[in-house]
């Protein structure tokens, strides 16, 4: 058992226990991507120490280390956006990465909130950035097509109604380009404070893109002078119009989407959040929802145990690495005749929780 403190990120194996992971990091973790034998990380710090270094360097917001050896690598793009920086996602293209977050330039160049990097940090190609001076970019997705947006940005590349999600062409002669014919348009919140309509999370499954936010209305595609309800989670398909998948989520002041996972074994997806209850039935912040309507699964064994959990808290999906097909959930507070699990709980595919 590992008595050390760890601060932004740690390691434990598949039953829930702590492991010795002897990297210093002074600030937070929001992204990890493995690739190749490395464990990419992003976040909020500038310096790290690994076992093989007698003083921490500097990495700004991003930085990869060798899985095996724990030995710091020379992946290092230096990114920089005054006292605010983040990112919040990694993920490897082709033969190099996508960066997104919230930063204003990379090895002093301009480049905001999106950039393409080498193996090195390197930028490699230029890509549309957010119009937004100060926009994060929360989530990256790809398909062999195109590459999805999403984050907190109002306006894409001279795209005014780009407003927290776009999509930009992967191949052909508009690679690296917005498609103007893909523009959901979040034209309003019924919220105060700090929720304003961003996207929080973006997957593709059969050219149909599933969203997470705190969203709750989108202009419709087909009367763009009237606009269309939508709370926290919305889908469209590859012609850019809603679709029919609405979860019905609600039981909380202020409900926020941040995850959807679609579970190929169930054909269902996994919603999580801040709400309580998925049409008329209470099922805490974790639910299984119809991957074409959003209706609530409550007679699945998955399905139910997911009801019958309960969970308060927001749920994220815990961002981390992990090679079997259990539920990793986090944020989370789940209390029962065993244990009291607070932060990260972990159930298996048929409903049974493992730690």
């Amino acid at each position: 058992r590992v008595s050390r403190e760890q601060r932004g990120i740690a390691l434990m194996d598949k039953e829930g226990r702590w492991q010795d992971f002897p990297v210093e990091l002074n600030g937070g973790v929001q992204a990890l991507s493995i690739h190749n034998g490395n464990l990419y990380l992003g976040g909020t710090f500038d310096e790290i120490k690994t076992p093989e270094l007698s003083d921490a360097v500097q990495r700004q917001g991003v930085a990869a280390i060798d899985i095996t050896t724990t030995a710091l690598t020379s992946f290092s793009p230096q990114l920089e956006h005054g006292s605010s920086l983040g990112v919040f996602h990694i993920t490897p293209v082709d033969s190099d990465f996508l960066i997104g977050g919230r930063f204003s330039s990379v090895n002093g160049t301009s480049h905001q909130s999106l950039v393409r990097v080498d193996t090195l940090g390197a930028v490699t190609t230029s890509l549309p950035t957010p119009t937004q001076s100060n926009a994060s970019v929360h989530r990256i997705t790809l398909t062999d097509a195109h590459i999805y947006v999403a984050g907190t940005f109002e306006g894409y590349a001279g795209a005014p109604s780009a407003t927290h999600v776009v999509r930009i062409h992967r191949t052909g002669d508009d690679a690296g380009s917005v498609d103007t014919d893909w523009l959901p348009e979040i034209t309003a919140t019924d919220f105060v404070g700090n929720a304003y309509g961003d996207v929080n999370d973006l997957l593709v499954r059969n050219n149909v893109a599933y969203m997470a936010g705190s969203f709750t209305r989108f202009t419709d595609p087909s009367n763009p002078s009237s606009t269309v309800d939508r709370s926290q989670y919305a889908a469209f398909n590859n012609s850019g119009n809603l679709t029919d998948w609405a979860p019905a989520v609600s039981g909380s002041g202020w409900t926020n989407g941040y995850l959807a996972r679609y579970l190929p074994n169930v054909d269902r997806m996994l919603i999580g959040g801040t709400f309580q209850n998925v049409g008329d039935e209470t099922t805490g912040s974790v639910a299984l929802v119809d991957r074409s309507t959003g209706n609530l699964d409550d007679t699945s064994t998955l399905g139910a145990a997911l009801v019958e959990l309960g969970v308060s808290g927001i749920a994220h999906d815990a961002h981390f690495q992990q090679a079997t097909g259990d539920l990793c959930l986090g944020i989370l507070r789940h209390e029962d005749a065993e244990r009291l699990r607070v932060g990260i709980l972990c159930m298996d595919s048929n409903g049974q929780l493992l730690w």
